[in-house]
């Protein structure tokens, strides 16, 4: 004697379960890498508008001495900014008739051999020593 079911069966199979699980699984690895990278980049992108921002104070800094016709220091400098310790090296690129290129390297002192930002200026010559 055999009883027969007329009930449909309800439910998920343990198959169907563990595939829907490794699917969310690599959703949540998908996302969570999309995440890490975002962040990533939002700080490189922090630490490169700090190092314009001291670039342009540099900048700024060297056309005031220029105006007062003070002389001007070359070599590296250090300073404070955005919690963050900056060296500023500043050089002579090209010189030509009275105007100097000057370019300033900025780095951070955590990694001094790895310029964040570059920038040129043009000075008055005889102000450059």
């Amino acid at each position: 004697m055999t009883l027969k079911s007329n009930k449909k069966s309800r439910g998920f199979t343990l198959v169907e379960s563990l595939v829907s699980i490794v699917i969310l699984s690599m959703l949540g690895v998908m996302a969570h890498s999309s995440h890490s990278l975002a962040l990533n980049s939002t700080d490189k992108m922090r630490v490169k508008s700090l190092a314009i921002l001291v670039a342009q104070n540099r900048a700024a800094e060297l056309k005031i001495l220029a105006h007062h016709k003070t002389r001007i220091n070359l070599g590296q400098s250090e300073v404070e900014q955005g919690g963050h310790v900056w060296l500023i090296d500043t050089s002579i690129e090209k010189s030509t008739g009275s105007l100097t290129r000057l370019n300033l390297d900025i780095a951070l002192k955590v990694a001094p051999t790895k310029a964040v930002h570059s920038s040129k200026i043009y000075l008055a010559t005889g102000l450059i020593r």
